[in-house]
């Protein structure tokens, strides 16, 4: 299965992408004693929630891209492809697979064609830096650093 690039002339999914991931553990309530967690396991894929809204041209490039099946192109979906998402941690590199029989046109109004599609990623990518620098995320200055980035840049422009 061929990996492709997501085509830089069709707009992305819509910022609303929502995201849901299996659980990788449970809570275990035996008949006598205490509950316990137990761990399932360490595979959670994530599922994405996209949304398309685009012109008619755009349209055009974004089913020509998704059914074509040449090296560049989706393969009516079977082929995986990679694109950035915006999560907690910046935007990553996800690479996805559509999900059968999801994607959909749902609306057409005014040159306006809007798509419907899920797609899973295998996992959430997350940097090493995060892990390597937990002292600093778990500090207050990070907990506060839109705050102080908002004062920095509106209220001491010249600082």
């Amino acid at each position: 299965m061929a990996i492709v690039q997501y085509p830089s002339q069709v707009p992305k999914p819509l910022i609303s992408v929502s995201r849901t991931q299996a659980q990788t553990f449970q809570l275990v309530q035996p008949l006598r004693g205490p509950g316990y967690v137990k761990r399932l396991n360490n595979d959670a894929p994530v599922t994405y929630d996209l949304t398309w809204r685009m012109t008619r041209d755009q349209a055009a490039q974004f089913q020509t891209w998704f059914y074509s099946m040449s090296a560049s192109g989706l393969a009516m979906g079977r082929n995986q492809f990679q694109l950035e998402i915006d999560t907690e941690f910046g935007k990553l590199l996800h690479t996805l697979q559509l999900t059968p029989d999801t994607f959909s046109q749902t609306q057409e109004a005014h040159n306006v064609f809007s798509y419907q599609a899920t797609a899973i990623a295998r996992k959430v990518p997350i940097p090493q830096w995060w892990f390597d620098h937990e002292d600093l995320v778990n500090s207050e200055f990070f907990a506060q650093r839109s705050l102080f980035d908002l004062v920095m840049n509106q209220q001491l422009p010249e600082a």
